[in-house]
């Protein structure tokens, strides 16, 4: 494992600020993509075309939403979660509606067939990747990280919405994974 020895304050000037901002891109980037290809295998055995069927499913488990309501929670781009929603309508998992009070607004909302699905599928299961690395890490080092991240979504402009559903969302799947690695939650200051 490489570590990156920490500079000392007076050296945390812009050339290390812009060092660090670097690598943490290419960090975030690479890890992101391991577990969105792991996530991903993970969602195909269950039956769904992959990470973002599961992250709509789940979001309108909550409450109806437009596309644009979707983009916004999750930050991908409406023309990317169009195909995601024709191809959970074609599967009968979801379906468009009208708002009466504004016909330009189309919720989305589940069927009794999209509720069953996402109830029945893991948020995460025993062989996920990220959930073996954790393993590998005392607890407070997997608080203290979840910790900064958190800080650091908040400094980044994620909505507080967003980051209080994550919250929500991982507390309440937390209980139905059966062998998972189990991180008390860490609200949101």
């Amino acid at each position: 494992m490489t570590t990156t020895p920490l500079p000392s304050p007076a050296l945390w000037d812009a050339a290390a600020q812009r060092q660090a901002a670097l690598k943490l891109r290419l960090l975030i980037a690479l890890i992101a993509r391991q577990v969105r290809n792991d996530l991903d295998r993970q969602m195909r055995a269950a039956g769904l075309g992959g990470w973002l069927q599961h992250t709509v499913l789940t979001l309108l488990a909550e409450r109806s939403m437009t596309i644009s309501e979707i983009s916004r929670r999750i930050g991908v781009e409406p023309s990317t979660l169009v195909p995601v929603v024709d191809a959970l309508e074609r599967e009968g998992l979801a379906k468009r509606g009208q708002d009466p009070h504004d016909r330009r607004r189309s919720p989305l909302t589940l069927t009794e067939r999209g509720r069953e699905k996402q109830a029945t599928t893991s948020p995460i299961d025993p062989q996920d990747i990220l959930l073996g690395a954790l393993r590998q890490f005392e607890l407070h080092k997997v608080a203290q990280l979840l910790d900064m991240l958190y800080e650091l979504a908040d400094l980044l402009g994620v909505e507080e919405e967003t980051l209080q559903s994550i919250t929500a969302y991982a507390t309440a799947h937390a209980n139905t994974i059966s062998d998972g690695l189990t991180v008390p939650a860490q609200p949101h200051a």
